[in-house]
């Protein structure tokens, strides 16, 4: 009975998902369901895996209490569509699951109970199947020293053909451990347990390793700053090539089991399993209804495990990871401006970095990560004062991340925005007291805004300014909009209240005496924003109040930031403002 309700519900969601597409071009800023009744659907899927060319996704079914488990892979077709989800061609007779592509997408490995002879089922192994003239042909055993008469789970491997899984044997450090086997003249080497910066007297299990093995992400279970059933954790390998001790990703962690990562190969995303359940603990005020409860116990975040994905620059820029790449501030102990060496120190930094992308990515990622946010206080500071002193307001720590740039041959230019903020008397206050001070220019923050900085930067082969805040830890002009305008949740800073930033309503790009150099505001608030989320918003009925609000703000607020008028004026407009953004968020969520 068991086994025909879950067919039955497999075939609904299978034959749901051919009507359906999958969108794998913007990742969220904040973990989100993954292709929601589709691949997330609610009957139990783990482990994800998309093909280096981006055209395959495959990932496990998995029936309740695990009982079975299969791989089943979608795949893209000409006209930008995906197929339906079916059950992958080698698998379907035995327990197949946590499948991971090598480097050039040629093999396909996975962990499988399937008997070596026979039908009889046996431990779990790692095998591996390849793809031959675009089919996948018959999966084999790799064999000893990897395959034992224990378990061995979630394969990842390298560009080198190095392998890490997961195993219980004697000989590791914790109570489960992440191993490696180096692939050397064409053979596997005798397994070994990765060092303490990753394993722990715990439970380590279900690693994936970058192609180049400078970073791995695993789950762990038993540890002091883990929240729950286990939490996912990342390390990064230093200039000498050892491992640095794992940190724990706040940002994916939940209070049930998050586990089975996985990156794409282009770096754009995250993909992880979690248990997080959304069901309802009691229904105090009418009684829960039979419908209800079924539709509930059947769908997604029913606990069963669901896919779920996130932007990895996200992921990195959270402030709880270690930088891939260059050095830590503590490491040079500056406690005098003279010790600084800007061109030294931009150079570590920058580490080998060919594109200015990556020049850019690195230098905010680096101080994102070392400089802690501080109140504005009006004093005047050096490039070389403010480094000494590992910290700042956010047009300081763009100043830093500017001269840094300079020295790699990046044109960067200081841009200020003003934007929305829940309204705060205390901040009037102030502003009140700043404008006897200054004039009108003090009116930029207020009763429900507030200004704030970053940069742009040129890109030369693009031949265009691209955004990227040093604050926020946001690069790039679609992650900035989704991340600032767009819908999705806002970037949690740990001491900058950056959530408050409801959405922005000017933006200059600024001169080096801090005149406006180019009104920005109609190109990220208006001409942006709409070609990110693909020209919907424009279709939108709210739309067209949006865009004569922002029209009419963003003069008023340049005015403001000139010192012509006084800002606190149209307080009510930009409350209007702040109305017709939740009104477009809205029809965007319903359309």
């Amino acid at each position: 009975m068991q086994r025909s309700f879950f067919l039955t519900l497999l075939f609904l969601s299978l034959t749901a998902a051919a009507q359906q597409n999958v969108d794998l071009s913007h990742p969220p800023a904040t973990p989100q369901l993954f292709a929601l009744g589709i691949i997330s659907t609610g009957l139990g899927e783990r482990d994800f895996a998309i093909s280096p060319d981006g055209t395959q996704i495959l990932y496990t079914l998995q029936s309740p209490q695990g009982v079975f488990q299969t791989i089943l892979e979608i795949n893209k077709q000409p006209n930008g569509s995906w197929s339906k989800p079916v059950i992958a061609s080698f698998a379907g007779k035995y327990s197949d699951l946590e499948p991971a592509f090598s480097a050039d997408g040629k093999r396909l490995f996975f962990s499988s109970n399937r008997p070596l002879s026979g039908t009889e089922i046996k431990d779990f192994d790692i095998w591996v199947v390849e793809k031959e003239n675009g089919k996948w042909g018959e999966p084999e055993n790799i064999g000893a020293p990897v395959n034992t008469i224990a378990d061995e789970f979630y394969p990842s491997v390298a560009k080198n053909g190095n392998l890490y899984f997961t195993a219980a044997y004697k000989n590791g450090v914790g109570k489960e451990d992440i191993f490696l086997t180096r692939w050397e003249n064409g053979k596997y080497n005798e397994p070994l347990p990765l060092d303490t910066a990753v394993n722990s007297k715990t439970y380590e299990f279900n690693a994936f390793v970058s192609p180049d093995e400078d970073y791995i992400i695993f789950t762990s279970y038993g540890r002091k700053d883990d929240k729950g059933r286990g939490d996912l954790y990342m390390s990064m390998k230093d200039a000498s090539g050892k491992w640095l001790p794992a940190k724990n990703l706040a940002l994916l962690n939940s209070e049930k089991l998050d586990y089975c990562p996985f990156v794409s190969f282009d770096k754009k995303s995250l993909f992880f399993t979690s248990e997080r359940t959304g069901l309802k603990r009691s229904y105090p005020g009418k009684a829960a209804g039979v419908d209800e409860l079924i539709r509930s116990f059947t769908s997604a975040q029913n606990g069963g495990g669901d896919i779920y994905w996130v932007s990895f620059n996200s992921v990195i820029s959270s402030g709880n990871t270690e930088q891939a790449t260059g050095v830590q501030l503590g490491s040079y102990h500056y406690t005098d401006t003279a010790q600084v060496q800007m061109s030294r120190l931009a150079s570590d930094i920058a580490g080998n970095s060919a594109t200015v992308f990556n020049r850019v990515k690195n230098v905010i990622g680096w101080t994102n990560k070392n400089f802690t946010w501080t109140f504005t206080d009006y004093q005047r500071r050096t490039v070389k004062e403010i480094i000494c002193r590992q910290g700042g307001n956010c047009n300081e720590q763009a100043l830093v991340v500017r001269a840094l740039l300079k020295e790699l041959g990046v044109k960067t230019r200081r841009t200020a925005e003003l934007n929305i903020q829940p309204e705060n008397p205390e901040r009037q206050k102030d502003a009140e007291k700043r404008i006897t001070e200054v004039g009108n220019r003090g009116s930029v923050f207020g009763y429900r805004h507030n200004d704030h900085v970053w940069i742009e930067f040129f890109d030369e082969e693009k031949q265009q300014w691209i955004p990227a805040d040093p604050t926020l830890g946001l690069i790039g002009l679609e992650n900035w909009v989704r991340s600032r305008i767009g819908f999705e949740p806002r970037v949690n800073h740990a001491i900058l209240p950056s959530a408050d930033m409801l959405v922005p309503i000017a933006v200059f790009a600024l001169n080096p005496d801090g005149s406006i150099a180019e009104n920005r505001s109609e190109y990220y608030l208006i001409e942006s924003f709409n070609q990110v989320y693909k020209n919907r918003l424009e279709n939108l009925q709210a739309w067209k109040q949006w865009k004569e609000a922002i029209v009419f703000i963003q003069l008023k607020c340049r005015d403001a930031f000139e010192g012509k008028d006084n800002l606190h004026k149209y307080s009510g407009k930009i409350k209007k403002i702040s109305s017709f953004y939740g009104s477009l968020k809205k029809q965007y969520s319903g359309s």
